[in-house]
């Protein structure tokens, strides 16, 4: 019984899968056959036009603000990271007053806390001292910041515009700093010049003569205005710091999104540390995404854009679709009435439909994606859309290829234009024979 059973299921299963085939290489060969624009009138062949253009809009409209996006996102967290490292330890807690201390050193209990925290990541010491830099005309106050040799400085080599990064492996640039260029500006400086230098330290006055070495532009205000480049060892011998101590440890090479995590099972480190009698310290930890919320909260927002910005192109290009569909079904009354006289199922006539109207939405695609992906390519290679630094924090419209992201915006819209296209092509295939013959 199972074996008769089992038998007549196949045979069902065998009988559709070769109808399913046949009526798909039917409808496949009417389709390529029949001529989107043809017809004794305009209409079907403007309303052909009019959805392959909205398409190709759409899709390219898409991948622009794809890239474009995630090209901001990426080159502002790179310049906040850059500026404040993706995680800092402060100084400890003093148990008499809850305040912070004055400096850390990089001992073996913190070391090891970051090692389990985050392995592979990279820590330094970073030390920031305020000073006033001052002229015999102006002067303006400044943070002056200095990291170890374990700190990669190639962020701070992209930024200079102007002289170059000093060689702080030597003894000859200690003296050396680097400033932005709205402080040259403010203080009517150039690179190659020297500037003295006002330190506030413990109720001591100290002065140094410092030698602008380069002059950089990042374009966020916010750091340009109050951040200085120096060697982290004249910094010491001027706040009387240790070799081994600063104001911080910086912990970078850690992904943005799992920073929020890392940060949290790192001063679990540091407390079990403490506990557990390693350690008789507590150290506060910070993040980028606090010291930067401003900035990340409104790239945040531009996530909620690019939903309403897709959500608005798909709208666009399925009503194009749906559209030019329309005026090709009512160029194609008789046709369709045939094909039913014929003996045509109403699948058929909805499958050859739909695939002359996916023909429109691939061409459509097509012509997109090459308009889209030159106008990136050219964005990326000459800079070609410019931005004003002051509102943008960059001087060009940044971009980012992701390929799987331009993968799957062409998939979203090549399904999403095969579901909305079934109302069109329903209503093609409930065209009745008698009625469709008396069509003019």
């Amino acid at each position: 019984m199972n074996d008769a059973n089992n038998k007549a299921a196949n045979f069902v299963i065998r009988c559709f899968l070769c109808n399913f085939a046949l009526v798909m290489n039917v409808s496949s060969w009417i389709s390529n056959h029949l001529k989107l624009s043809g017809g004794s009138s305009r209409n079907a062949s403007v309303g052909v036009v009019i959805a392959v253009a909205g398409v190709a809009i759409a899709l390219m409209i898409m991948e622009l603000t794809l890239c474009i996006v995630l090209g901001f996102k990426h080159q502002i967290r790179d310049k906040l990271t850059g500026f404040e490292s993706e995680i800092t330890i402060g100084p400890h807690y003093l148990d008499a007053s809850g305040a912070t201390a004055d400096a850390i050193s990089m001992s073996p209990d913190i070391l090891d806390a970051i090692g389990r925290a985050a392995p592979g990541a990279s820590a330094s010491v970073v030390l920031r001292q305020p000073v006033m830099l001052k002229t015999t005309d102006d002067f303006c106050a400044l943070i002056l910041t200095a990291r170890d040799d374990n700190h990669d400085f190639g962020f701070e080599r992209s930024l200079i515009t102007e002289g170059k990064w000093p060689d702080y492996s030597q003894d000859s640039c200690a003296s050396h700093i680097v400033i932005s260029a709205t402080t040259a500006q403010q203080l009517q400086v150039h690179a190659g010049q020297k500037i003295d230098a006002t330190f506030f330290i413990n109720d001591h006055i100290k002065s140094r003569r410092f030698t602008i070495s380069g002059i950089y532009r990042s374009g966020i205000d916010d750091y340009d205005g109050t951040v200085a480049f120096g060697d982290i060892g004249a910094l010491r011998r001027v706040a009387g710091l240790d070799s081994l101590s600063g104001t911080g440890i910086d912990i970078g090479g850690i992904a943005i999104d799992s920073v929020p995590d890392v940060a949290e099972r790192l001063y679990d480190n540091l407390l079990d540390n403490y506990y557990n009698g390693l350690s008789n310290r507590i150290y506060p930890v910070d993040t980028v995404l606090h010291k930067g919320s401003m900035y990340f909260n409104w790239l945040s927002l531009l996530d909620t854009n690019v939903v309403v910005i897709f959500i608005l192109m798909l709208c666009v290009a399925g009503f194009t679709l749906v559209s030019s569909l329309f005026l090709i079904v009512l160029e194609r009354v008789s046709a369709i009435g045939i094909l039913r006289s014929l003996g045509a199922s109403r699948r058929l006539i909805r499958n050859i439909f739909r695939r002359m109207a996916m023909r429109m939405a691939i061409r459509g695609m097509l012509i997109g994606n090459i308009i889209g992906l030159g106008v990136l390519w050219l964005q990326e290679l000459f800079g070609i859309i410019p931005l004003d630094p002051g509102m943008y924090y960059l001087d060009k419209v940044p971009v980012e290829l992701d390929p799987t992201g331009l993968i799957l915006i062409n998939a979203g819209v090549l399904g999403a234009a095969w579901l909305i296209l079934t109302i069109p092509a329903i209503a093609a295939s409930r065209i009745d024979p008698a009625t469709s013959m008396r069509y003019e």
